[in-house]
């Protein structure tokens, strides 16, 4: 009979290994897991990050060009103001610009209007 416990014991401790040894690979594996979600998932956030900043990227583009559109036309106005100016002999933002009887009054920001 003590023949028979002791492997009886055996088996029981070989069995024990074995579940204790399959328990590691299964954590082992929860781990590995885990470790590819947090990287798909920094990896997805990364590639999100990435669309926005192109996307805000064509954003300012489109600002920057409609910026140099409105430049230009204003520009463009100026200078025919400029011409129309010069041909008929006016002054355009020369001294007395501003009427004496203006100095004192505030513009829309807030500033003193001078006589230029």
């Amino acid at each position: 009979m003590a023949a028979l416990r002791i492997g009886d014991t055996r088996k029981h401790r070989i069995a024990e290994l074995k579940a204790t040894t399959e328990q590691k690979a299964t954590a082992e594996q929860d781990v590995e897991q885990r470790i590819l979600l947090d990287v798909e998932d920094r990896f997805r956030k990364l590639e999100e990050g990435r669309m926005l900043l192109d996307a805000q990227t064509e954003q300012r583009g489109r600002s920057r060009q409609r910026l140099r559109e409105v430049t230009d036309r204003y520009n463009q106005k100026g200078s025919a103001s400029r011409r129309s100016h010069a041909a008929t002999g006016s002054s355009i933002g020369g001294r007395g610009a501003v009427p004496a009887s203006a100095r004192g009054i505030l513009d829309g920001n807030g500033l003193t209007l001078k006589n230029r």
